[in-house]
């Protein structure tokens, strides 16, 4: 099942876990559960070059696209999002319904992260393809479906949900998301896992830490004033 036929959810809440002694992490119970930055630009250029990275922890292993990031709404086909299907990491990319970059899933232990523990994601779009990572290892290679453009979504970006059919709640922790409006390359991936950015990084659209462990606003830590 395409991501792009499914339908819209209701609204949703957020909830936060303190989870290490260097910062916090946001928990989502997978029920009514999401996070909202609704300041994201509709799209960040004339070429489709982006990159969504993310720190996750789940032992979610069940449902079709439980979303952890996602500025896309269902049936729409336009935008992007990185989500689950049944445990495993799912990602795309679109401009329309014959536009795309969606990359499948062969088998059911193909890039399986639901195993409660953390993992480093990322899913990196250029005019060639969509890149998957895992924990800084490219894991799938998926070439456009008809002629690459950028995708537009007048969407939020949200944390924790894919607004489409019940069942799209994501279970689990999510911490430090980033955005660029360009391709980062497999070093600059590997370098994400050891060292948090600064936010002033050239491409650098959005930083979400989420160390607040209070409060009612998520810091976007670029200065772009994309804040929740």
């Amino acid at each position: 099942m395409s991501p792009y036929v499914t339908d819209a959810a209701g609204p949703q809440t957020s909830y936060r876990l303190r989870f290490s002694e260097s910062g916090a992490a946001l928990q989502f119970p997978g029920t009514r559960s999401a996070f909202t930055s609704a300041s994201v630009p509709n799209f960040f250029g004339s070429t489709p070059a982006i990159t969504i990275t993310a720190w996750l922890k789940t032992s979610q292993s069940t449902g079709a696209y439980p979303g952890s990031v996602t500025k896309y709404l269902g049936s729409s086909a336009q935008g992007y999002a990185l989500a689950l299907n049944a445990g495993r990491l799912a990602s795309w990319y679109y401009y329309s319904a014959t536009q795309f970059v969606e990359p499948g899933l062969s088998g059911p232990g193909d890039r399986f992260v639901a195993d409660d523990l953390w993992h480093h994601v990322a899913f990196v779009v250029d005019t060639n393809s969509g890149r998957t990572f895992i924990d800084g290892q490219l894991v799938n290679t998926q070439p456009w479906t008809g002629t690459p453009f950028f995708a537009q979504s007048s969407e939020p970006l949200r944390f924790g949900m894919y607004p489409g059919e019940a069942g799209k709640l994501f279970n689990g922790q999510l911490d430090e998301v980033t955005l660029w409006n360009i391709a980062l390359t497999d070093s600059e991936l590997s370098g994400l896992m050891n060292k948090t950015p600064q936010g002033g990084e050239p491409g650098l659209q959005g930083y979400w830490r989420f160390d607040e462990a209070s409060g009612g606003m998520a810091i976007d830590w670029t200065g772009h004033g994309r804040s929740e």
